[in-house]
């Protein structure tokens, strides 16, 4: 099997299909900090503002076409929680779904409409209590078209990210006779050769060609996996000069971006927290800059230093800083010349040259806004420029590609935008051409026998 095939026009109607999507959002006091991940696994390309009617998504389609829709996602890292002793009770429900199936559930009441589908008054997105056995056979066996069920967090069992490919478990088993159709749309966990992504997929596809009851289930690509097939596959063919641009706050994921995709671009330009750990590395004083994950005490300056080593890499000269404290005394400085103790850089200043190289790229891959353009001090977002003259200094036809959070705010506007969901995933497919996931969709079993020699 050398193809994938896709969800787009086959029929759903009254059959349960099984959803894998990549949910694993950020929560802040309560909220969900950014839905995009579960916004485009509704509709492509989803705007709040605008009309969202013409457009297509994986949710979107089934819901329009009658399908009994069953959701498998991950949340955290609840296997890390239990191996530091917590208890079970506890990681269960500090990783529990049910938030992200009522933020579903209202999109999709607010979005039905628009679609010209009425949903029952007492329609919502039930969660199951879990994702295998009795309990999720109860609650899928009682769905009725356009039901949407969202099973409890895979990741609460160890078998997920425990899977060996290319064999099949218990737990394998028990998700793929959940379903007739497998819909493969979580990007996000597409370079993931778990159970969930892998295991079920392979599995179905072996079975149909085995027994008679299996031969008319599907396996399928949703629209959301299409679309970052096909805009990081449009990446690697443009030709020309390309650039990364990393910032934000998100060390540990940026500094590994940087580290795996130098080699496949032009140039590296950074901003954010990864600016200050490479000036630490290079030994200038970056007084109480960010240089730790929130919530973490590792201290970034070493891989700084790595990443200081790399040719490719544009640095600014001079940063803006301010009073950690409460973001006052606001100045530039020359960042040789290093940080006072009591201040942190807050954003860098882009200059012409800078802006010269920038302009040159034909494709840019932008992960992270360049300073801290969120902060507001006295009304205003005094740290917000570094980020604005980096989208001014983009080529209007470069090929831009935006990795979520704040970036895609930043970015709005440029004429050749397109967001992607996937972080990790999106490094393996630009640098390797393809993902676990894509090859499970394919049936290639070869491909995963060659991976566990």
């Amino acid at each position: 099997m050398s193809e994938y095939k896709i969800l787009k026009g086959l029929n759903v109607a009254g059959k349960k299909v099984l959803v894998r999507v990549d949910y694993n959002v950020k929560f802040e006091n309560g909220y969900i900090k950014d839905d995009t991940r579960i916004t485009e696994s509704i509709v492509i390309d989803y705007e709040k503002d605008k009309t969202t009617t013409d457009k297509e998504g994986t949710i979107k389609y089934l819901i329009q076409n009658k399908a009994k829709i069953i959701i498998m996602a991950h949340l955290g890292r609840p296997q890390e929680e239990l191996a530091e002793g917590k208890s079970s009770e506890s990681v269960k429900e500090k990783n529990a779904l049910k938030p992200v199936a009522k933020h579903l559930e209202g999109l999709i009441k607010r979005l039905a409409p628009e679609w010209g589908i009425k949903l029952d008054e007492n329609w919502e997105v039930k969660s199951a209590p879990n994702c295998v056995g009795p309990e999720a056979k109860k609650f899928v066996d009682g769905m009725k078209n356009r039901d949407i069920v969202m099973l409890a967090n895979l990741r609460l069992h160890k078998e997920e990210e425990g899977y060996k490919p290319p064999f099949a478990d218990a737990f394998v088993k028990s998700l793929a006779n959940l379903c007739e159709i497998y819909v493969f749309d979580g990007f996000g966990v597409a370079h993931r050769a778990h159970a969930s992504t892998v295991g079920v997929p392979l599995y179905i596809l072996e079975q149909i060609k085995k027994v008679d009851e299996w031969k008319d289930k599907k396996v399928v690509a949703g629209f959301l996996m299409e679309k970052e097939l096909d805009l990081w596959a449009k990446a690697r063919k443009i030709g020309g000069y390309k650039l990364l641009g990393v910032g934000g706050s998100k060390l540990e994921e940026k500094t590994k971006a940087v580290d795996k995709l130098y080699k496949a671009v032009g140039s590296v330009f950074v901003g954010g927290a990864i600016y200050n750990a490479i000036m630490a590395g290079e030994g200038i004083d970056v007084g109480d800059s960010l240089l730790k994950e929130k919530g973490s005490d590792h201290d970034y300056t070493q891989e700084g230093k790595e990443l200081a080593k790399i040719s490719n890499l544009l640095l600014a000269k001079q940063a803006v800083i301010a009073k950690k404290s409460d973001y006052s005394d606001i100045k530039t400085i020359n960042i040789q010349d290093g940080v006072p103790k009591g201040y942190m850089i807050t954003d860098i200043v882009i200059d012409d040259e800078l802006k010269a190289e920038i302009a040159k790229a034909q494709v840019i891959i932008w992960f992270g806004n360049i300073g801290m353009s969120d902060v507001k001090v006295k009304g205003k977002f005094p740290f917000a420029k570094g980020t604005e003259d980096f989208k001014k200094a983009i080529n209007p036809h470069a090929y831009v590609i935006v990795g979520g959070g704040d970036s895609v705010t930043a970015s709005e506007g440029l004429p050749n935008r397109v967001i992607s969901t996937g972080g990790g995933a999106a490094i393996k497919l630009y640098t390797k051409g393809t993902l676990d996931a894509l090859e499970a969709l394919k049936g290639n079993i070869g491909y995963f026998k060659e991976k566990t020699k």
